[in-house]
C-alpha cells in the first residue's frame, strides 16, 4: 500500500467519469497542501510555509493566504 492514503486512492480508484477524476485530484491536492507536512520545508505543510511567508514579507503576496480550499 503506497505511504499516502490520496495516493492510493488515485492508483485504484477507477474514474468513469470526467467530474469523478477531477475531484479525486483536488482531493490530493487539498491533502498535500494541508495536512502532509514536507521535509524540505521543516516538517511544514505547503499553507503553514506560506503563511510563515506571508507574515515575514508581506509586499511579496498579492492575496491573503487561506486554509479553506474550494472544492467546487
Amino acid at each position: 500500500m503506497p505511504r499516502h492514503r490520496a495516493a492510493y486512492r488515485v492508483a485504484t480508484m477507477w474514474n468513469d467519469a470526467a467530474a469523478g477524476l477531477e475531484q479525486t485530484l483536488r482531493d490530493y491536492n487539498r491533502i498535500n497542501n494541508h495536512h502532509i507536512p514536507q521535509r524540505v520545508l521543516h516538517h511544514r505543510t505547503s499553507v503553514q510555509t506560506l503563511k510563515a511567508w506571508q507574515q515575514n514579507r508581506p509586499e511579496l503576496f498579492r492575496k491573503q493566504v487561506g486554509e479553506d480550499v474550494q472544492t467546487t
